[in-house]
């Protein structure tokens, strides 16, 4: 991508100016800092000071140049190149520059690509406290697993896996054996998030 760059100076001399015997403009970059590039435009040449002079005078001026750039270029591969050079003698003293830059190189930074990603949910360990209701009719939960002549269980613990999870620390935690879990639960396979039912030995 290229831009280019408008430059004009009016360079006052200390003597009047004839006629201007040769010229030359280079320029040099100092710096890329915070999307401004910094330098110099160096016109250098001779001039004669009256139309019958025979003799020249030498002329040298550095103008400083400061180019605002867009945030949104990459700058580590520009080249600065001076597509254009015109000058005029405005007055018996003054000289008007006029300059073009062309800035080659420029790139513009990719785009943030935004992913959407799974997050999983954190299980978090719960306790509750509750007191079971037992139907008159045949129902599929847990609880009715245990028969009432078998049991005088009050009081229950749901307890959600957590990573890292495993049975015999849960077992030594709550203080009942794997077969008090057995009847309400499935403990062939625990995985994270599955919830545990375990009766409240102590109030037995």
């Amino acid at each position: 991508m290229k831009k280019v760059v408008s430059f004009q100076k009016e360079i006052p001399f200390q003597t009047d100016i004839a006629e201007i015997t040769s010229i030359s403009l280079e320029h040099n970059l100092q710096s890329k800092e915070n999307y401004h590039l910094k330098g110099d435009y160096i016109i250098s040449g001779d001039y004669k000071i009256t139309d019958s002079s025979t003799n020249t005078e030498p002329f040298h001026f550095s103008i400083p140049f400061d180019i605002e750039l867009d945030d949104h270029y990459l700058l580590d591969q520009i080249q600065l190149d001076i597509s254009d050079f015109y000058y005029e003698i405005k007055n018996e003293n003054t000289f008007v520059a006029n300059i073009e830059m062309t800035i080659d190189g420029l790139r513009e930074k990719p785009l943030m690509e935004v992913r959407e990603e799974k997050v999983e949910p954190i299980p978090v360990s719960v306790e509750e406290k509750i007191v079971p209701v037992i139907k008159e009719q045949e129902d599929s939960s847990a609880f009715d697993q245990v028969k009432d002549d078998s049991s005088n269980y009050s009081t229950y613990h749901i307890y959600i896996v957590r990573e890292g999870d495993q049975l015999e620390n849960i077992l030594i935690n709550y203080h009942v054996s794997r077969e008090d879990l057995e009847p309400y639960n499935d403990l062939n396979e625990l995985k994270v998030g599955d919830k545990l039912i375990i009766p409240d030995i102590k109030n037995e």
